[in-house]
């Protein structure tokens, strides 16, 4: 949603006065039929800097989605890698099997 915020933004910034502060605005959503969508926006900023702050907003949890994204990857490979060896101890039996296991 951040992005879409700053883009609206982006585009409508010729129809808005940067000179007044405002604490949300309605505009057209080009990408809902432009149906009407009102953003929030910190009034102690300007409209320019409304729309830096929603595009880094957007990068860090683009970027934080990347990160996640990898992370459940190693984590399920490490799950499989778990189950594996339990799945091991459980159909073993001998004692030099466990042994192997272990140090594996």
């Amino acid at each position: 949603m951040f992005k879409i915020y700053g883009e609206l933004l982006t585009s409508n910034l010729y129809k808005i006065n940067s000179n007044i502060n405002l604490e949300n605005i309605t505009l057209e959503n080009y990408y809902d039929n432009n149906n009407l969508i009102t953003i929030p926006l910190d009034k102690k900023f300007s409209i320019q800097k409304n729309i830096q702050i929603y595009f880094k907003k957007y990068n860090k949890l683009k970027n934080t989605l990347t990160i996640v994204g990898n992370q459940k990857t190693e984590t399920e490979l490490e799950i499989n890698y778990i189950e594996n060896i339990l799945y091991s101890i459980q159909n073993t039996n001998k004692a030099e099997d466990l042994d192997d296991i272990y140090y594996e």
